[in-house]
């Protein structure tokens, strides 16, 4: 609520406390849900790499070898999960850029 500069009254005071605790309620479910979603992730995740472990031929470029399917499997979701932060980090910094 803003300040109009006239005399503030008591209903105005206790509306502008409990748009904070809404604010501040809001800011920490989402939290709560960020940390659930990311939770579940991080279950399937492991539930798909602990069922791949037997051994597979690798070939990239001109490398190649033998690792276990769950090693591959773990590399590819650093490499995207990096590549995503970095993406997300150009993006915020074009936006920046472009506010400046």
């Amino acid at each position: 609520m803003a300040y109009d500069g006239g005399e503030t009254t008591e209903g105005e005071l206790v509306s502008d406390e409990y748009e904070e605790q809404l604010e501040a309620s809001s800011v920490s479910n989402r939290r709560i849900v960020k940390l659930i979603v990311a939770g579940i992730v991080v279950a399937v995740a492991a539930v798909f790499v602990f069922q791949n472990t037997e051994e597979t031929n690798v070939e990239f470029l001109f490398l190649s070898g033998r690792a276990p399917l769950y090693v591959i499997i773990v590399i590819s979701m650093v490499l995207g999960s990096l590549l995503t932060l970095v993406a997300l980090g150009l993006r915020r910094r074009k936006r920046r850029r472009s506010e400046h």
